[in-house]
C-alpha cells in the first residue's frame, strides 16, 4: 500500500526557512511551523511503514491554491496520466 501524510512541526522561532502557519489536527488550529509531506510504501502485513519521499511545503504553495497531487506530479513524485 502506498500512503501519504502531512506533518506539521510547531516552531516557536521568528526567522526560519519556510515557516509558516499551518493547520495542525492535534492543536484544532493553524499554528506557526513547518510542514512536511511524506511518502510512504507500508507493508500491512508486518505493520510497517517505509518511506520513500519527505518533502518540505511551504506556505505560498497553499496560497496559490495547488493541491497536494498537482504538487506530487511537479515534484516528480508521481507521473499524471495522459
Amino acid at each position: 500500500m502506498l500512503a501519504g501524510d502531512e506533518v506539521v512541526v510547531s516552531k516557536a522561532d521568528k526567522q526560519r526557512h519556510g515557516l509558516g502557519r499551518f493547520y495542525s489536527s492535534i492543536a484544532q488550529r493553524p499554528v506557526p511551523g513547518l510542514s512536511f509531506f511524506a511518502l510512504s510504501l507500508v507493508d500491512v502485513q508486518q505493520w510497517r511503514a517505509y518511506p520513500l519521499s519527505v518533502h518540505q511545503r511551504f506556505p505560498s504553495q497553499y496560497a496559490s491554491g495547488s493541491s497536494i497531487w498537482y504538487w506530487m506530479a511537479f515534484s516528480g513524485i508521481i507521473q499524471p496520466l495522459g
